[in-house]
């Protein structure tokens, strides 16, 4: 029986992985949905670019470890640092933890997982504070406090 991987989306958008010479069709229609594909066959995939890059930058989201150390998308050490991000973490990212560690922190972070927290940032504005705004506009590469202004006039309208 081949060893089956979890695979999860870590995106808003429908995410599609269609190989026809490998037989994989997958289709991940939600953040957070999780679907199963053998470990040879994804394995094999993760020589396509486009599976590559939607694991690289954070998009589809392996759970196995030792899978990502065997694909060569992590080595041994940058497993121990990997971070998951939940609710709490990213609330504690924004509001509780000192600046000096959340600098620490997101420097573990993938670029999809930046903006992630941006995002969660943006739409709970009323916990940060303006040295937040600042960093986070300058790793993520966005206006946060114009982005803040959209979403509140997006709530009031």
């Amino acid at each position: 029986m081949e060893k089956m991987i979890m695979v999860k989306s870590a995106s808003d958008c429908t995410l599609v992985i269609s190989i026809p010479e490998l037989n994989l069709r997958k289709v991940w229609n939600k953040r957070g949905m999780k679907l199963p594909i053998s470990e040879s066959v994804l394995m094999q995939a993760c020589y396509y670019l486009s599976v590559e890059t939607l694991i690289k930058d954070g998009d589809l989201v392996v759970e196995d470890k030792d899978f990502l150390v065997n694909a060569g998308f992590m080595s041994t050490e940058e497993i121990e640092n990997l971070v998951e991000l939940t609710e709490s973490y990213m609330a504690r990212l924004i509001k509780n933890m000192p600046l000096t560690e959340v600098k620490k922190e997101v420097r573990k972070l993938s670029k999809s997982q930046i903006d992630e927290v941006t995002e969660y940032a943006i739409s709970h504005y009323v916990d940060l504070n303006m040295d937040r705004v600042d960093f986070l506009s300058q790793v993520s590469g966005k206006n946060i406090m114009k982005a803040i202004t959209n979403y509140k006039a997006a709530q009031e309208g």
